[in-house]
């Protein structure tokens, strides 16, 4: 199911990363949980500064829900502004 590989995809990519930050990665197909080591909002805020929209699941939890319809360039730029928000937050 394409819904599925896309999911996988994304979660893995984002496992690929070691961001040490991010304690769990769960979900089913295209909805993704983050699960941080501390609160996401001040993330959530930048990401969505970026251009990046994403809600939160809690005090600690980034809800992923891209569109069907995503690719993998799409992907990439998601997870670099995920990576660089991170990044720059932590700095």
């Amino acid at each position: 199911n394409e819904i599925i590989f896309k999911g996988e995809f994304i979660k893995q990519t984002i496992l690929n990363k070691n961001l040490e930050i991010v304690k769990d990665i769960r979900g089913l197909g295209l909805m993704i949980g983050l699960e941080f080591t501390n609160p996401v909002k001040p993330y959530i805020q930048k990401m969505l500064d970026k251009g990046l929209i994403m809600v939160t699941a809690g005090t600690n939890v980034i809800r992923m829900l891209p569109p069907f319809i995503i690719n993998k360039d799409d992907v990439d730029k998601m997870i670099n502004i995920l990576t660089e928000t991170i990044d720059e937050i932590n700095a």
